[in-house]
């Protein structure tokens, strides 16, 4: 059960850090010369 509980956080942490990384990426692009 405790490794179930900490897989659900695992999880929840690297959706958290995959929608900041979209906000950075987002702020970044425009400013970046595409190629």
């Amino acid at each position: 059960m405790v490794i179930q509980k900490n897989a659900s956080s695992l999880r929840s942490k690297d959706i958290i850090l995959q929608s900041q990384a979209a906000k950075l990426i987002k702020d970044i692009a425009p400013k970046v010369p595409a190629g």
